[in-house]
């Protein structure tokens, strides 16, 4: 997509003239780290800021209990908020802790 988030008041909606890959999104966050990137059902893209000190400290608290309870019960697996995932509605979100 080749778009900077530099100086531009998030959050933001980027609406594409197009469908966009998976493998698009994914390099267009690449190139606009730290900031998350989701999209909705109607495949607009939302910019926001990056998590602060008190929210980045509750996402790393939570990943840690879904980690442990993996662990310990021997189900399932855990992802960071880092992580996206496609809904069944075409939605891709970034959850705090999965």
């Amino acid at each position: 997509m080749g778009l900077s988030m530099l100086n531009l008041p998030l959050p933001i909606k980027i609406i594409p003239s197009g469908p966009t890959s998976d493998e698009q999104l994914i390099s267009f966050a690449r190139a606009n780290g730290p900031y998350r990137i989701e999209q909705n059902a109607e495949g607009e893209i939302i910019v926001t800021s990056p998590a602060g000190g008190e929210t980045s400290s509750w996402e790393a608290y939570l990943t840690y209990a879904v980690t442990r309870w993996t662990i310990e019960t021997g189900e399932g697996i855990s992802f960071s908020p880092s992580a996206g995932f496609r809904l069944p509605d075409k939605t891709l979100l970034s959850p705090d802790a999965s």
